[in-house]
């Protein structure tokens, strides 16, 4: 990916084919073997916000391939993005600190809301959903890691929809009585002083473990 030499730095983004919304493709600021793209970064932001119904898919590459957002998958992209971290710096590498930011926590998903909807419509229902699945696993999985820290407002912003962009001072109300909540103002100051101290305390290797071993088991 073509970058400013300011913006230069370890970054991924994740796009989709047209043809194919559940294979995320990955775009990164740096080489690897095997990638073929070099989308300049307008290109790669477009593509990872280009949801079906509000923006065109965009157009990367000699081929002209499209690429679309909400991949599913990585709408919480936290489980690949520690895969790709073992990859480019190994499993010996120390963790300081995962954070996770999520979009509130979606409504329970019916067989009516996913009947009814089809194209872009059961896309954008699903979105949140499958962003909630992924922080669900890996709450359970990295329950006792405290280099783990998961952040979703849990009420209030449910359903406000893509469109209802308005509503921001609603989102930011929200979110503010969420921090203030004496749970997530001691996670996160917990987490500052983690990540002040720099130093990890769980290697990439036994997280890459902990994806491929049974949610039981405790290193």
């Amino acid at each position: 990916m073509r970058l400013h030499p300011w913006l230069k730095s370890t970054r991924v983004l994740y796009a989709a084919t047209s043809m194919n919304i559940r294979h995320p493709q990955t775009f990164r600021t740096y080489s690897i073997r095997g990638t073929s793209l070099n989308p300049t970064i307008v290109e790669a932001a477009c593509a990872t916000v280009a949801i079906p119904s509000y923006f065109l898919p965009v157009k990367i590459g000699r081929s002209h391939q499209s690429f679309i957002g909400g991949v599913l998958g990585t709408n919480n992209p936290t489980r690949e993005l520690l895969k790709e971290a073992g990859t480019v710096f190994g499993n010996e590498r120390q963790v300081a600190q995962i954070i996770s930011i999520g979009c509130g926590i979606p409504p329970a998903l019916s067989l009516e809301a996913m009947t009814d909807g089809v194209g872009p419509s059961r896309l954008l229902k699903e979105i949140p959903t499958d962003c909630q699945m992924v922080a669900t696993e890996l709450a359970v999985r990295l329950y006792d890691v405290d280099a783990y820290l998961r952040l979703s407002v849990d009420k209030g912003i449910a359903n406000i929809e893509l469109d209802q962009w308005g509503m921001v001072g609603d989102i930011e109300m929200h979110t503010a009585c969420y921090i203030e909540s004496q749970t997530i103002t001691r996670a996160l100051e917990a987490s500052l002083k983690r990540l002040k101290q720099t130093s990890g305390t769980v290697t990439l290797g036994r997280l890459s473990k902990w994806f491929t071993m049974g949610l039981g088991h405790r290193y």
